[in-house]
């Protein structure tokens, strides 16, 4: 957790990406880093929701309803 630290103190940071493999605690490790050194936290989670469809599936369902 230094190595968050030193960013979080330098004055040409930029913004904070994490990557690395599933399950090995890059969640944990950054709202523990924010639960400790922040006010606040906005955490964005960049896998993919099946809940959400995609555009191009959109697209194909207004030209069969359209009768296109």
């Amino acid at each position: 957790m230094r190595w968050l630290l030193r960013w979080k103190k330098s004055k040409y940071r930029k913004p904070l990406v994490l990557k690395g493999v599933r399950q090995m605690g890059k969640t944990w490790l950054l709202k523990e880093f924010a639960r400790r050194y922040y006010e606040d936290l906005a955490y964005f989670n960049k896998q993919p929701s099946r809940s959400l469809t995609p555009l191009s599936h959109l697209a194909h369902a207004s030209e069969s309803i359209g009768g296109r």
